[in-house]
């Protein structure tokens, strides 16, 4: 340990072109590591790194609304409409194939002013760790109504 270094400062390169799916035990020597002008390494530890690497799986899920709020006064939701509907994720197998729809972030409904509102909403991955290939927004029309009095 250097007083004044920083984790940032250290990093370690791992050639992982050999490594097949599953778990791998990646060996760090010294020269896959990074490290800044005038500082030795004399120990490494841990030797090795345990890497588990799966294909990578793509799957169309189902886009949610999620709401928050009440539409404003003298209002009722009628409804929401998403474009598109669907949205292609891209990640590990293991992690896409527990995904069947992601939600959209929160349409504040009491912030809706108009009858017909669209909207570009942003998806919540919340902390999945996938991607979404047609981008992270949809288009969301929001259709109030006149409630009756």
């Amino acid at each position: 340990m250097v007083k004044g270094l920083s984790a940032g400062q250290v990093s370690a390169h791992l050639d992982l072109s050999n490594s097949q799916t599953g778990e791998n035990i990646i060996y760090l020597l010294r020269e896959n590591i990074v490290m800044p002008p005038n500082v030795e390494i004399t120990r490494i530890s841990p030797k090795s790194v345990k890497v588990r690497l799966e294909p990578l799986a793509k799957r169309d899920v189902k886009v949610i609304p999620e709401t928050a709020g009440a539409p404003p006064a003298g209002y009722r939701l009628k409804g929401i409409e998403i474009k598109p509907e669907t949205v292609t994720i891209e990640g590990a197998e293991s992690i896409v194939s527990k995904v069947s729809a992601i939600k959209t972030e929160a349409i504040n409904l009491s912030a809706i002013e108009k009858k017909e509102t669209a909207l570009d909403v942003k998806l919540n991955l919340s902390g999945r760790d996938v991607k979404v290939l047609n981008g992270g927004y949809v288009k969301v029309k929001v259709v109030l109504v006149k409630t009756r009095e």
